[in-house]
């Protein structure tokens, strides 16, 4: 593991096929796994602060290029009832980890039950990966699915993901269509078009009607 800007970073070892999104799967797992590994190890509470907030980060960024590009392709191709309850579980393990982010990221790590919860989210994430390496992932290899093209977009996803976690929340890109409101110096709002509204402006239209 190495440090990058203060934060832990999991060391990546080169795949010989960075488009297949088996491997990628799997990379992802490894580097989850290796940081649970470091918070046992660690009695530093400054690195553990560290790992977590990488952890919680990496997660995030995984589980939702999974749900937005992985998990729907591959549920396309499935057609018996198990896999399909096999998909459904891996959501609902999914909604679990992320009740526990949302929870430890609104925590200081000082507080009583922080690592006992972190420890909770390694334990359901290291299950969730086995189940996924040894069941779906295989089933995955045998559906006849374009691997690269699907491998391609789930790291353009997932590199989109990252970036804007990793960017001020001021600078994060709106949903697509819509644009925040710019302030003006005068306290007004100006919207996209350019049209400005007031408070006495509005209330003009108001008493006009």
């Amino acid at each position: 593991m190495k440090r990058n800007g203060g934060m832990f970073e999991a060391e990546e070892e080169p795949s010989s096929d960075m488009a297949n999104p088996i491997q990628l799967l799997r990379d992802d797992h490894a580097k989850l796994k290796h940081l649970f590994e470091e918070f046992e190890r660690t009695d530093d509470s400054s690195a553990k602060r560290r790992i977590v907030e990488t952890a919680l980060a990496e997660l995030s960024a995984h589980a939702e290029m999974e749900e937005e590009v992985f998990y729907p392709a591959v549920r396309k191709q499935m057609d018996e009832e198990e896999d399909l309850e096999l998909m459904d579980e891996a959501l609902e393990e999914h909604h679990v980890a992320k009740m526990l982010i949302g929870e430890l990221e609104s925590m200081r790590p000082s507080e009583k039950r922080y690592e006992a919860k972190f420890k909770v989210l390694s334990e359901a994430v290291k299950h969730h990966i086995q189940e996924e390496e040894s069941e779906m992932l295989p089933k995955v290899e045998e559906l006849g699915l374009d691997l690269e093209s699907l491998g391609q977009r789930m790291m353009r996803r997932k590199s989109e993901l990252q970036e804007n976690a990793s960017s001020p929340r001021s600078a994060r890109r709106a949903p697509a269509g819509k644009s925040p409101a710019r302030a003006t110096s005068s306290g007004r709002s100006s919207s996209p078009s350019g049209r400005r509204t007031s408070s006495s402006q509005a209330k003009s239209r108001k008493k006009a009607a």
